[in-house]
């Protein structure tokens, strides 16, 4: 009897009868293909050697007439790159069945293969060697090929808890939850279970740069979008003076306004963290401006204002902004293991005063609208990070800020001999890119809006004082996202346990090849 071997690899939540009529379908199918692999025509008999070659079974090639069987039988709408969770692929020595409760894995053919299923199991606690991370980007860099998924999603890590010094390897190790993901319809890689954005290599390659390199800004990076000191004068001419109403009245001040600057600073414009930080906090305007909708627990500025009693000036702007709030740092005595609580990301407010030179004049103080919506927008972060993506993106970015910050702090990389590594792809960020010499490898350089429509929004609003009626339209914002590692940790709590207080993070390492084990 001929023999045959099953491998493909399924990952879709449906219910396991389904799947067991899948299988059981696909088992049944299975000899009559088998027979047609191993029989050949009796007029054209291969060598013996090729004989027992065949012999094995099937080739990865023969399993997409049943992949394309079984896409075909379901609901296109259940696969990952139709939007859905399912996937479907060729999979040596074995089946393996993911219905989000039942798995049983078998063992690859390869190291390379099985590294690669294991990244797609869930890990409560994932550990990066960012030495022999590093090595592996540098060696793909050298032979001009891409560099693995694996690598640039950081083995599906989706958050930093510890920062390991591994004095025996000298390495430093970061460790954090980990697991499966895919790409969102919008090429994003997120969590299968929790959603959450993996950490991405790139972003940990700036805020490395950041951290380490000698600059008046180390350890600080931001963006701001700034309205133009002429356009406020001129807004502010015409608030005072015009006679408009309504959507003429929109119109005009909208023009006048004209375009706010975007500025970058700390990190390279053309990053991808640069480009999650100057979204997030566009993203945050709109919605505190009402452009954009909420979420019930966080009503927009106007919202707030509606049936007050009294408002700002006419003159006055609003101003948001976001910053890292550390909770804390616990490490030990030597130095050589560091635990971060957070970080979370708090959103800052201030009210500014509009002169008639366009000039913006801060208050130090915020009324009640403006101080509400950065207080409730806080508070239900996570819930906001929901339905947008984007404000979970800046989160990593403080938290790989924050690692970059500690291995910066305490000399990290130069007690582990690190140092010139990481110094070599810093280099490459000055215009060697990808294909950086020696195998340096830099991020790829995105496009970079230098400016932005202005976040300008109105509503009447009436209300009375000293028995006169007055009705007031209101206007716009202004802000950013401010990250200081030095202030960050100020704010925060210092602790110094001993090493037995940590949880079990010093678990050996596996064979000197992987830069990744759970």
């Amino acid at each position: 009897m001929a023999s045959f071997k099953l491998g493909l690899r399924f990952c879709c939540p449906l219910p396991k009868y389904v799947l067991v009529l899948l299988l059981f379908g696909i088992a049944a199918a299975l000899p009559a293909i088998a027979q047609e692999q191993v029989s050949p025509p009796a007029n054209d008999s291969p060598p013996a050697n090729q004989q027992s070659e065949q012999r094995g079974g099937i080739t990865e090639g023969d399993f997409q007439p049943l992949i394309d069987l079984i896409q075909s039988v379901i609901d296109s709408d259940s696969w990952e790159d139709a939007g859905g969770e399912g996937s479907l692929m060729a999979y040596p020595a074995g089946v393996h069945v993911d219905t989000s409760d039942v798995r049983r894995n078998t063992r690859p053919q390869t190291h390379q293969q099985k590294r690669a299923f294991e990244s797609q199991l869930h890990a409560a606690l994932r550990k990066i060697s960012l030495r022999r991370l590093l090595h592996e980007v540098s060696q793909t860099t050298t032979l001009g090929l891409p560099l693995e998924s694996s690598m640039k999603n950081m083995a599906g890590v989706y958050k930093i808890q510890y920062v390991i010094v591994d004095q025996k390897d000298n390495d430093i190790v970061l460790a954090g939850p980990g697991g499966p993901w895919k790409m969102d319809s919008a090429g994003n890689a997120i969590n299968r279970k929790t959603g959450a954005p993996v950490l991405q290599l790139d972003d940990l390659l700036v805020c490395l740069k950041n951290a380490l390199m000698p600059s008046e800004e180390r350890g600080k990076f931001g963006c701001t979008i700034v309205p133009r000191q002429k356009s406020l004068a001129a807004a502010s001419k015409f608030l005072t003076t015009t006679k408009l109403t309504g959507k003429r009245w929109a119109d005009e001040l909208r023009d006048l306004v004209g375009r706010q600057d975007v500025e970058v600073t700390g990190i390279e414009p053309n990053s991808h963290a640069a480009a999650v930080i100057v979204e997030a906090d566009l993203l945050m305007k709109m919605i505190g401006m009402g452009k954009e909708p909420s979420i019930a627990a966080v009503p927009d500025y106007f919202d707030r204002i509606a049936g007050q009693d009294k408002t700002g000036q006419r003159d006055s702007l609003v101003r948001w902004w976001f910053t890292v709030d550390l909770k804390s740092i616990s490490m030990d005595a030597d130095r050589n293991l560091f635990e971060i609580s957070g970080p979370t990301v708090k959103l800052l407010s201030e009210n500014e005063h509009l002169n008639a030179l366009g000039q913006r004049l801060h208050l130090g103080q915020s009324d009640a609208a403006t101080e509400g919506f950065a207080r409730d927008f806080t508070d239900h972060f996570s819930q906001m990070s929901q339905k947008y993506l984007v404000f979970a993106k800046l989160r990593n970015i403080f938290d790989l800020a924050l690692v970059a910050g500690v291995i910066g702090q305490f000399e990290l990389d130069q007690r582990v001999g690190l140092s010139d590594v990481l110094e070599r792809h810093f280099q490459a960020s000055s215009g060697a890119g990808e294909s950086g010499a020696t195998g340096a490898y830099w991020p790829a350089a995105l496009p970079f809006f230098s400016d932005v429509e202005s976040i300008v929004n109105y509503r009447r609003v009436s209300f009375s004082k000293g028995g006169k009626r007055y009705r007031q339209q209101l206007v716009a914002v202004s802000g950013g996202v401010e990250f200081d590692f030095d202030e960050a940790v100020a704010k925060s709590t210092r602790i110094e346990r001993s090493q037995s207080a940590f949880p079990n993070v010093r678990a050996a390492s596996p064979a000197r090849d992987a830069w990744w084990w759970d």
